[in-house]
C-alpha cells in the first residue's frame, strides 16, 4: 500500500530529487513523500507565505503524481491555506488533473469546498 506522509528530515527526499537531476533546496519547503514497503516513490514540495502556497515540485517514479498532489492540497486545506498556485510549466498537466484553473501564466485553485465536491473532476 502506498503511503504519503509529511517529512521533517528531508535528506532522503533531497537525494531522490538529485538522482533525477533536480537541485531544489527542500529545507524551507513543506515536503511530503510517497513510499511503498519502505521504498521512496515520489516527492512533493510546497512553499508558503501569507497569501497562499505554491506547489514547487512533484516528482515520482510511478504514475502517482496526482496522489501526492491531492495529499499536498489536503494538508494545506487542513492547515487553513486556501489559495494554491502551480507556476512551473512541467507541473501544468498535474494542475489540470487536480482541477486548477489557468490564470495567465500560472494555474490556481481555491480549496474552499474542494474536498466536499467528491471525486468527480
Amino acid at each position: 500500500m502506498i503511503e504519503v506522509k509529511t517529512v521533517i528530515e528531508k535528506d532522503e527526499a533531497t537525494a531522490f530529487l538529485r538522482a533525477r537531476g533536480i537541485e531544489t533546496d527542500l529545507q524551507p519547503l513543506f515536503v511530503m513523500c510517497a513510499t511503498e514497503k519502505g521504498k521512496l516513490l515520489g516527492v512533493g514540495a510546497v512553499s508558503m507565505d501569507s497569501k497562499g502556497a505554491v506547489i514547487e515540485e512533484v516528482v515520482c517514479d510511478e504514475d502517482i503524481d496526482w496522489l501526492i498532489g491531492k495529499a499536498l492540497l489536503n494538508s494545506l486545506e487542513l492547515g487553513g491555506i486556501m489559495n494554491v498556485e502551480i507556476q512551473k510549466a512541467s507541473l501544468f498537466k498535474l494542475a489540470k488533473m487536480l482541477r486548477f484553473k489557468e490564470n495567465g501564466a500560472v494555474y490556481t485553485v481555491n480549496l474552499e469546498g474542494y474536498f466536499e465536491a467528491g471525486c468527480g473532476g
